[in-house]
């Protein structure tokens, strides 16, 4: 089962958990393919459904729990993906990208470097273990 409307948090809120063993998902009138995915517990989360622009099938991709993550933030999320996977890329990739020069950068600070240097130097000193 599938509905479309204008998602609202009431609305959200309202939601009955489905018959057990299933899921349903009530997708949004605003943001195309963008849409509450509906568990038997009850549990709420948003997801979009798209194909990845030169693949054939279609991908789910969960951008968060209701209510951690409100709908007025979902909504921009979704609309990042779609625009992600319009142009070919997986937002997952990107973001684990993102994570990963983030930490390349972080391991050549000043401080990165000077705990690695007393680590494999200092501690070996006969004063630096005390």
């Amino acid at each position: 089962m599938s509905v479309r409307k204008v998602s609202t948090d009431r609305g959200i809120q309202a939601l009955k958990p489905a018959p057990r063993g299933e899921r349903y998902v009530v997708y949004d009138a605003i943001v195309p393919l963008f849409g509450v995915r509906v568990s038997d517990q009850g549990l709420k989360t948003f997801v979009l459904y798209r194909r990845v622009a030169g693949q054939s099938r279609p991908t789910r991709l969960t951008l968060g729990t209701y209510p951690l993550i409100a709908l007025e933030k979902a909504r921009p999320r979704a609309k990042a993906a779609l625009e992600a996977l319009v142009s070919g890329k997986h937002p997952g990739t990107r973001e684990a990208e993102q994570q990963k020069e983030e930490r390349r950068r972080q391991a050549h600070t000043f401080l990165a470097v000077a705990e690695e240097f007393i680590k494999r130097h200092v501690s070996k000193l006969r004063w630096a273990n005390g």
